[in-house]
């Protein structure tokens, strides 16, 4: 993963594209291109290697439903093992961002699936207790994202999933601890 992520550092957007292109078969190198340049442009680019709790249950998720993975492993234990085998590495744990459920357009059942803001809240304040007093930092991105107690759906695609304005409020939300640290 790192070497892919210095080689998305350190070439051209149509370099990328032109590595990636057999995996988008119907897609011009043009359209990848583009694609690429835009997610730079909102700041939507990952340019670190920074796991979240809840990037790491997508992963677990995918990882899952592919069959390659029976067992999940506690986000906790993750930050246990870096906290003791990188000890001077700052850690960060973000919030689970809200979804939206209402009954808009734009909301698709078959993305909120089981999902609710009640659990996710339950779960945001249980990583936020857990982390207080620690030198582990809880960045609460979830309430900076809602509206009525919902993902604003100018954030949102489908009632999960980000638009690149909803990326762009994340990016603008994360920069201070990436700037100060």
């Amino acid at each position: 993963i790192k070497k892919a992520h210095e080689f998305l550092e350190t070439h051209t957007e149509y370099e990328v594209a032109e590595a990636i292109i057999k995996q988008f078969p119907s897609t011009t190198i043009k359209s990848i291109e583009t694609s690429i340049k835009s997610y730079k442009n909102i700041e939507a680019w990952k340019t670190n290697l920074q796991a979240t709790e809840n990037s790491f249950d997508r992963l677990q998720n995918i990882m899952q439903n592919s069959g390659e993975l029976t067992n999940r492993v506690p986000f906790n234990k993750i930050v246990d093992n870096i906290k003791e085998n990188r000890p001077n590495t700052k850690i960060y744990v973000e919030s689970i961002y809200p979804i939206n459920d209402s009954d808009d357009e734009k909301v698709k059942e078959d993305s909120i699936r089981n999902r609710n803001n009640n659990d996710i809240d339950k779960i945001n304040s249980m990583l936020k207790e857990k982390y207080n007093n620690t030198d582990v930092t809880y960045i609460d991105i979830n309430s900076n994202l809602k509206e009525n107690n919902k993902l604003k759906l100018s954030y949102t695609v489908d009632g999960v999933h980000l638009t690149p304005l909803g990326y762009i409020k994340v990016t603008r939300l994360l920069m201070p601890y990436l700037i100060n640290n």
